[in-house]
């Protein structure tokens, strides 16, 4: 069996950076929904009732078991109380508001 160094290693340098990039992403998602329920003064159980999924489901997003959507993220941060806005920006045309949480369905 080959090891994750060694899979790794077989990949090209564009490959192991777009990687080590969305591992980057997933631990800066990881480190804002458990500093935000810090913040929030929740614990685990407390902040699953509120968004209506399972303490195991928020133990799972904290430690990096299960990834994020964004219907999650969604839930998420409007069971709370917040909005969210989504910015688009690209090269030689500037930003632009796609979506806000205002147009996006709340999940029943």
């Amino acid at each position: 069996m080959i090891s994750h160094e060694e899979k790794m290693a077989s990949l090209s340098p564009e490959r192991r950076a777009r990687i080590q990039a969305r591992a980057e992403e997933t631990l800066k998602e990881i480190r804002a929904i458990r500093e935000l329920r810090s913040h929030l003064g929740l614990t685990q159980e407390e902040l699953a009732e509120r968004v209506g999924v399972s303490q195991s489901q928020i133990s799972r997003l904290e430690n990096g078991s299960r990834g994020l959507t964004f219907e999650d993220f969604s839930n998420f941060v409007r069971s709370l109380g917040g909005e969210w806005h989504l910015t688009v920006k690209l090269p030689d045309f500037g930003a632009i508001q796609v979506v806000g949480s205002s147009d996006f369905p709340k999940e029943e």
